[in-house]
């Protein structure tokens, strides 16, 4: 499946479209666009998303998965722009396959809540505490500090980001609802599992 995903940095490229592929069992063939280049649309999350949509179809892209962090938005108001822009748009064209998805407070808090996939992608010693992420308050510097201490502690971390993404599973991420990651794999099914219907099926993985 061709998609377009739309994110904060090089991070959520190498991840994202990882865990997409996990959620829909298919291959993802993957065009990035980092949210601070977005220019054409002008300033705000909403004018964005509209300008992403229409680079979408440009580039033939099936689909469009944008992601944003919470971080310091406490009052959600990056994912409400998008998702009245992703309506507004609606209203006067054809809809276009486009999942949304915000977390909190990063992408990290998503990959940090499977603890089976951070041992297994970090090869770490079976005695290396992974911490719980409800109970962390930055899952970025605790996944950097996991990693900086296993076995992958010289490869590059985009590398074991992807690595890390491909070995979640949403069934084992206890705390999906608070991390955003829940909802996120609730607009994936939604908006583009549909058009995976058609897609060749990848091999069930471990």
């Amino acid at each position: 499946m061709a998609l377009l995903f739309v994110g904060d940095g090089p991070r959520d490229e190498a991840a994202v479209p990882r865990l997409v592929e996990g959620i829909l069992e298919i291959e993802v063939r993957e065009t990035f666009r980092p949210w601070a280049r977005l220019h054409g649309g002008g300033s705000g999350y909403g004018r964005k998303l509209a300008f992403a949509l229409g680079q979408a179809r440009d580039l033939n892209a099936q689909g469009l998965v944008a992601t944003i962090d919470r971080d310091h938005d406490h009052s959600g108001g990056r994912l409400g722009a998008v998702r009245k822009r992703r309506d507004d748009v609606r209203t006067v064209s054809p809809p276009f396959p486009t999942a949304l998805g915000e977390a909190s407070p990063h992408l990290e808090a998503w990959l940090l809540d499977d603890e089976v996939a951070v041992r297994t992608a970090l090869r770490l010693d079976p005695d290396r505490v992974v911490p719980n992420v409800r109970n962390e308050k930055h899952p970025k510097s605790a996944l950097e500090a996991l990693h900086a201490a296993s076995r992958r502690a010289d490869d590059r971390p985009l590398e074991v980001w992807a690595d890390l993404a491909r070995a979640v599973r949403p069934e084992r991420c206890a705390h999906a609802q608070s991390t955003g990651f829940e909802e996120f794999v609730a607009e994936i099914s939604l908006e583009l599992g549909p058009l995976a219907g058609g897609t060749r099926r990848r091999e069930p993985r471990p």
